[in-house]
């Protein structure tokens, strides 16, 4: 199958789904040209909110990520930052093809989540629960496990070298591609684990469907 990564980054979220052994083919997509350098699939440099239907037919599964900044209760003056959440929502559905939509609480009443999952439930030392909308996923559910929490934002300085373990990204990275992942792209990006866990999850979801 192939994945199509809207807002991709720096590929976080990328390697918990080449990971699944779900997908033969990753095609990357953002605006921003720097994430070449740093994305481990193929990528395009582009706008994602202006793709056609035709190109999203070509793809078999998408995710994505839109910026958080507008719903991100630590970013300064949000207004400033465009609300992207709720468009790529209803793009995607208009495409028909099977999707995951991810977002920060913040973004709640946008994305409509039917799935929200913390780090601790996927095995990694930190919170940083995250929220999603998945096309395919029957039912609502809430992925939360008891912890002791690394927190990123806590004002105490975390090093790369943490950050690389609290997101678990040793278990899904080669080292060599790892090495070209900034901090920036680790700070931005999801755990690999927990779109890994997805894919699991709608294995499991079709099993049940067609027993």
């Amino acid at each position: 199958m192939k994945l199509l990564d809207m807002f991709c980054g720096q590929g976080l979220a990328a390697w918990g789904y080449w990971k699944s052994g779900c997908f033969s083919e990753i095609v990357g997509i953002d605006i921003n040209g720097a994430s070449a350098a740093h994305y481990a699939f193929d990528f395009i440099q582009g706008d994602c909110m202006k793709l056609d239907y035709e190109f999203l037919g070509q793809f078999d599964f998408i995710h994505a990520s839109p910026p958080c900044q507008a719903y991100s209760y630590l970013t300064q003056e949000p207004e400033r930052h465009m609300r992207l959440v709720a468009a790529t929502k209803l793009m995607l559905y208009a495409s028909g093809k099977p999707h995951v939509v991810e977002n920060v609480q913040g973004a709640i009443k946008d994305l409509r989540p039917n799935l929200s999952i913390d780090g601790h439930s996927v095995g990694l030392p930190m919170e940083r629960r995250r929220y999603f909308y998945v096309s395919d996923l029957p039912g609502t559910h809430q992925i939360l496990a008891p912890g002791t929490s690394i927190s990123i934002h806590s004002g105490q300085y975390i090093s790369t070298r943490q950050m690389i373990n609290a997101f678990g990204l040793t278990d899904y990275v080669p080292p060599r591609r790892l090495s070209q992942i900034t901090r920036r792209g680790i700070e931005e990006g999801i755990p690999p684990a927990m779109t890994h866990y997805i894919m699991r999850l709608l294995k499991y979801e079709q099993l049940l469907i067609g027993s």
